[in-house]
């Protein structure tokens, strides 16, 4: 008898131990969604900011930043806090990340 005793309690621990961690599970996934959407939210606002500020340092009006250009730029004024990441911490890094044609300027969208 004492050894089926065992064998259920055994069993209803599993149980409770798989609800547990099935909610935990579903609590990490659901801030996952929460933070991503917090994020899109971030970039969506922060749009038109960008469009601003490549207007503002194109000095020389012909629609294409030069590293010149960007380099004038605070990091923190082109990327807000919330969308900087560790892989870039310095203005030439962003300049290589953002140039996609590799031309040596950015055009607006690849600035934005």
């Amino acid at each position: 008898f004492l050894p089926l005793l065992v064998c259920i309690s055994v069993a209803l621990m599993n149980l409770v131990t798989a609800v547990l961690v099935e909610g935990a599970l579903d609590q990490a996934s659901q801030d996952k969604e929460l933070l991503r959407h917090d994020y899109h939210e971030a970039v969506r606002t922060a749009i038109p900011q960008l469009m601003q500020i490549f207007q503002e340092s194109d000095a020389d009006g012909n629609g294409q930043l030069t590293l010149d250009e960007v380099s004038k730029v605070p990091i923190d004024t082109i990327i807000p806090h919330e969308l900087l990441s560790d892989s870039a911490s310095t203005m030439q890094e962003i300049f290589d990340f953002l140039d996609v044609s590799g031309d040596g300027q950015l055009s607006q969208s690849e600035f934005v």
